[in-house]
């Protein structure tokens, strides 16, 4: 998105027609066969040490990862429209990310969790998807995680959505 917007890209694709929900979509692309692949190798991995998932659970586990992703390229992309420079870029994202990975419930119980970092969890959307793959990997009936993240997936999608129609296609880099 950054390199799109610097080299004149974006709107050289926007202005021949690409629809901005699909320009979304096409950047997304890299991302998700990534996703998908490193997914796989562990799904692969954990059958062959004897776990695993039912393969029905893991079908719907890749296609709420889409989700998921199309959720973060959303958010990021907000955030690199804002950002005039590569090293603005690295700081802006390693200072958000990093607190986002921390405070969601991947590695630890919340239960055992200090109260601030309950408080952060609580906002985090990384949390609710955890919590909604592990909802639909062991089948537990609670579709209120899964809810939550596509609501919030569609709202930050429409959200990139206008941001990319309003963007302003000068750039200060040299």
């Amino acid at each position: 998105m950054v390199t799109d917007k610097r080299w004149g890209l974006l709107s050289l694709k926007l202005l021949n027609g690409v629809p901005v929900p699909l320009y979304i979509l096409g950047i997304s692309t890299f991302p998700t066969i990534g996703v998908m692949v490193q997914v796989l190798i562990i799904y692969c991995l954990s059958i062959f040490c004897g776990g695993g998932i039912p393969v029905f659970n893991f079908v719907q586990i890749l296609l709420f990862l889409f989700v998921c992703i199309i959720f973060w390229v959303s958010v990021l992309l907000c955030i690199a429209l804002m950002i005039k420079d590569y090293k603005q870029r690295d700081f802006v994202m390693n200072t958000l990310m990093m607190p986002v990975l921390f405070a969601a419930p991947l590695f630890y119980s919340l239960e055992k969790a200090p109260m601030f970092l309950r408080f952060l969890s609580q906002i985090n959307p990384l949390t609710y998807q955890l919590e909604a793959m592990r909802t639909i990997a062991f089948s537990v009936p609670d579709y209120s995680y899964i809810i939550v993240v596509l609501i919030l997936a569609v709202c930050i999608f429409c959200i990139a959505s206008i941001c990319l129609y309003y963007v302003d296609f000068s750039t200060d880099e040299h």
